[in-house]
C-alpha cells in the first residue's frame, strides 16, 4: 500500500502524467491503488477462512472499491465531457 501511494503521489505530482496521451496511464495507477486496497481482502479468501469475507462491513468495503475503480474507469475514459463538450464543467465532470 505504501508503494502504490508512493507512486500515485509521485505520478499526480509529475508534468509528464498531465498530458492528454498520458491519462489513460493515471487511471490505471488509481485503479491498481484501488486493488492494493483490496489485498486483506485476498489474504482472507485464501489463507484464511472466506466465511470472514461475507460479514457486511468487508462487503461495504469492497463496494466502495468497486464504485473507486468505476470512478477511475470514467475518468479514464471522460464519457461526459467527450459527448458535450462544455456542458458538464461543474457538475457531472469525470475529473
Amino acid at each position: 500500500m505504501t508503494v502504490t501511494c508512493t507512486a500515485v503521489f509521485i505520478i499526480t505530482l509529475l508534468p509528464f502524467f498531465d498530458r492528454k496521451e498520458n491519462r489513460k496511464w493515471r487511471g490505471i495507477v488509481f485503479i491498481a491503488l484501488g486493488f492494493t486496497a483490496a489485498a486483506p481482502l485476498f489474504y482472507l479468501c485464501w489463507f484464511r477462512d472466506p466465511l470472514y469475507t461475507m460479514e457486511p462491513p468487508v462487503l461495504t468495503f469492497l463496494l466502495g472499491g468497486i464504485i473507486y475503480a468505476g470512478g477511475a474507469c470514467i475518468y479514464i475514459t471522460r464519457v461526459p465531457e467527450r459527448c458535450k463538450p462544455g456542458c458538464f464543467d461543474i457538475f457531472g465532470h469525470s475529473h
